[in-house]
């Protein structure tokens, strides 16, 4: 393997973790975006809601409200593929 190869794979994955990074730290800025607008936001207890909207309540991503769901820490129901989450339950969840 000649040394020009090495240099060529090493940059190519410091590029990616550069990548990698940029990624993350927009993924961070616009969680923080998504908290300050939480403070606008009023969860309605008889109101169902999806696992993509209670994630931007609670300023997490999607997998982690269904891993919840699946711990038994958050209520929710099946419809179809997908689950819908009452008020209530995000109230309660995030209460205790």
């Amino acid at each position: 393997m000649s040394s020009t190869a090495s240099m060529g794979r090493a940059a190519a994955t410091a590029a990616r973790s550069f990548v990698s990074l940029l990624s993350d730290l927009a993924e961070i800025l616009s969680g923080a975006v998504l908290l300050s607008d939480l403070s606008k936001k009023k969860i309605e207890p008889n109101v169902l809601y999806s696992t993509t909207e209670v994630a931007k309540f609670l300023g997490t991503s999607r997998i982690e409200v269904i891993r919840e769901i699946h711990a038994g820490t958050l209520h929710a129901k099946k419809v179809g593929d997908n689950y819908r989450i009452t008020g209530k339950s995000v109230i309660t969840f995030v209460a205790g």
